[in-house]
């Protein structure tokens, strides 16, 4: 009668864990349906040189496995979820996203981009899959809460090093407990590589008439798409110009400024290194920082 008891009971645990590994794997298999279809990129982290590979602030820096979109907020994504928040009648977050489109910035209009610019750029078809500028750190944030809420996702903005991350070439191996460098290549030494001294085929950055480099693209300077030039080794669009990368990040524990990475497409490509960060004010609608999301694992 014990033996029998025990043979049920042990027939039960069997099918209990195996209805649970059946979820699991169902689980699993939703959501990586999901990735790809917010086009989000499960990065698994690992070592890499913050701060520069050899310079005096360089330090080897382990980056813990984090989701991040393979692109920045575009145009249209920001208004459907305008569009959403009407849909349920969010009229206050409606007011919060509104974008102020009348400025008179001194690099637009050095590129020939008048004050009305704008206007056009933010609802024009023509720039769906532009990144969404011109935006305050509140209204990103705003974004990405309400975008969490309609994907049932909880999200964020990047930090700082999980940019550079992206950015970096570094290829540091934890074997066996051992950390090795001896595959590093500086981003410089790739890039210009890659591209045969023409950092324009590979960013939308600006290339000035050097003898270092066969071509310049002052000309060409504008805004594009976020898949015009191809994605980085993890699969991620625009890292480095077209627009700066705004980051969750304080300045120098300055909590009214935020750091921003990357590059803007008027940015000299001899500026455009991993390590360099730069400021902007949370009250700051720059219409040359854009911003793409990051999901919280604890809710994955």
């Amino acid at each position: 009668m014990v033996r029998n008891i025990y043979q049920i009971l042990t027939y039960l645990l069997l099918l209990s864990v195996s209805y649970t590994n059946c979820i699991s794997k169902h689980n699993r298999k939703l959501f990586e349906e999901q990735l790809k279809q917010l086009s989000l990129k499960d990065i698994n982290g690992g070592y890499f040189f913050y701060g520069g590979y050899k310079t005096k602030q360089s330090e080897l820096k382990f980056v813990p496995r984090f989701i991040i979109c393979d692109h920045k907020v575009t145009n249209k994504e920001y208004r459907d979820i305008i569009d959403w928040c009407k849909k349920n009648k969010r009229d206050d977050d409606v007011k919060i996203l509104q974008i102020k489109t009348k400025t008179k910035n001194k690099n637009l209009q050095r590129y020939g981009l008048d004050e009305n610019f704008l206007d056009v750029y933010l609802t024009s078809s023509k720039y769906d899959d532009y990144p969404v500028i011109s935006t305050t750190y509140e209204q990103k944030t705003k974004y990405i809460e309400l975008y969490g809420l309609k994907n049932n996702l909880r999200c964020r903005l990047p930090h700082d090093y999980e940019i550079e991350f992206l950015l970096s070439s570094a290829e540091c191996h934890n074997n066996n407990g051992d950390i090795t460098t001896t595959q590093y290549k500086s981003f410089d030494e790739d890039l210009k590589k890659e591209t045969d001294y023409d950092p324009s085929k590979y960013f939308n950055v600006h290339v000035f008439n050097d003898d270092r480099y066969k071509t310049k693209n002052k000309e060409t300077l504008n805004y594009t798409p976020y898949n015009q030039y191809k994605p980085n080794k993890y699969g991620v669009y625009d890292l480095m110009g077209n627009v700066f990368e705004q980051c969750i990040d304080n300045y120098r524990s300055n909590k009214k400024e935020k750091i921003i990475k990357g590059a803007a497409f008027y940015t000299d490509y001899n500026l455009c290194k991993t390590e360099n960060k730069f400021s902007i004010n949370i009250k700051d609608n720059n219409q040359v920082v854009g911003f793409r999301i990051v999901v919280e694992l604890s809710h994955v």
